[in-house]
């Protein structure tokens, strides 16, 4: 397999991520070749020594070349293997990824009344530690948190406004890192410009819906600050209220949209919508 391979020829250290979809992909510096098949996601850390580097696979399936000796192996799902000088150890297996608990992806808090926010993850069989970081951007290239924890729950001080993301991902006995979770986005906003106050009114719900395929195109407003979801599952909100996202309809048919708001003073709002579904 030969992929389509990017040389990194003045990289001396560092990460690289590959995230291919329907062609093989690769990376290649002077020590080390990966090429990651179709449809994988795979990384290359390099040591400063760059004669010793870590390759992993996260899902899918990869190849990894010392191109000095020729060594190879072939690693799939949450596998890795180390690099030292011109060989490849042993290909390893990694601990599954967390599952992040607690805050829902795109929860938006109110840093106006709530200066810290709990982050909780399940536990994974196996785990001595668990990595943490928390970033800005979705490739957590700069971390504003990068640290091991002992347990599987974190206090985080809100210090400022912004998206933020996080991931969590479990490490074993002998200090290897196992799989990346997902990342949860968390919006920390402010409201104060907006006067919103307390008040015991629940939240408005304005939507429109269009479908397309089974996919649900979801455009509207509800109130600045409350939680939105459609059967169960949260959907973005902007500062003002406003949302655009698309949502998945697994089932085909007539099919109940159950949408649900609640403000900042806890009051609630519950909608009920129909979309139909032509079988495939």
């Amino acid at each position: 397999m030969n992929g389509n391979v990017r040389t990194l020829g003045e990289m001396e250290y560092g990460w690289v991520a590959l995230d291919t979809a329907e062609q093989s992909s690769g990376v290649s510096t002077a020590n080390t070749q990966v090429v990651a098949s179709e449809f994988s996601s795979a990384s290359l850390e390099v040591g400063r020594s760059s004669e010793d580097a870590v390759v992993r696979v996260e899902q899918g399936s990869a190849t990894a070349t010392a191109t000095q000796s020729g060594d190879s192996r072939q690693l799939g799902e949450r596998q890795q293997v180390v690099q030292s000088r011109n060989r490849l150890g042993a290909t390893e297996t990694l601990l599954p990824a967390p599952r992040l608990v607690h805050p829902a992806d795109g929860t938006s808090v109110n840093i106006d009344q709530r200066h810290e926010v709990d982050l909780d993850w399940n536990s994974v069989a196996g785990a001595t530690a668990y990595r943490l970081q928390v970033a800005r951007g979705r490739l957590f290239a700069q971390n504003l948190v990068d640290d091991d924890r002992s347990g599987t729950s974190v206090r985080l001080a809100l210090e400022q406004e912004g998206s933020f993301y996080w991931r969590v991902a479990a490490r074993d006995g002998r200090g290897r890192l196992g799989s990346w979770s997902e990342a949860h986005r968390l919006r920390v906003e402010s409201y104060r410009n907006l006067a919103i106050e307390a008040d015991e009114d629940p939240p408005l719900i304005q939507v429109e819906i269009s479908m397309n395929g089974n996919f649900a195109v979801l455009t509207g407003r509800t109130e600045p600050g409350a939680r939105l979801s459609v059967n169960g599952e949260v959907i973005p909100t902007s500062a003002d209220g406003s949302f655009s996202t698309t949502f998945g309809v697994p089932e085909t048919g007539r099919v109940p949209l159950i949408f649900e708001a609640t403000d900042l003073s806890g009051n609630s709002t519950i909608e009920r919508r129909e979309v139909w579904v032509d079988p495939f």
